[in-house]
């Protein structure tokens, strides 16, 4: 199903894609980076009222658990998801495991195809 996207949308979408760095050359983001990364978080999460005019979010769990008061787990997570599900954004979730000091660590990559 072809999902039209406005100009809002569109512009939308390349800031998140300037907040993550995302370009054709580096077309990953690391979530574990991006948990650790405030600012990034708050970059995004500045763009939830844009995203909630711009974008058809009546069925995305974020709003509607937020509507209930339920805490969200990684909220600027799900925003990029809706901005790149709405825009046609194809992306690839790679999870790898690696040890640091004897513990198992997930690594959670996005692989975001322009």
């Amino acid at each position: 199903m072809l999902k039209i996207i406005n100009k809002n949308m569109d512009q939308i979408k390349l800031k998140i894609l300037n907040i993550l760095e995302i370009t054709t050359i580096n077309n990953k983001f690391i979530v574990q980076e991006l948990d650790n990364n405030l600012e990034k978080q708050k970059c995004i999460l500045e763009l939830e009222e844009d995203i909630k005019i711009n974008f058809p979010v009546t069925i995305w769990s974020y709003y509607i658990k937020n509507k209930k008061d339920i805490l969200v787990h990684r909220p600027y997570i799900n925003l990029i998801r809706i901005v790149f599900s709405s825009c046609n954004v194809n992306y690839l979730i790679k999870n790898s495991f690696i040890k640091i000091d004897n513990e198992t660590v997930n690594i959670t990559t996005y692989i975001v195809n322009l």
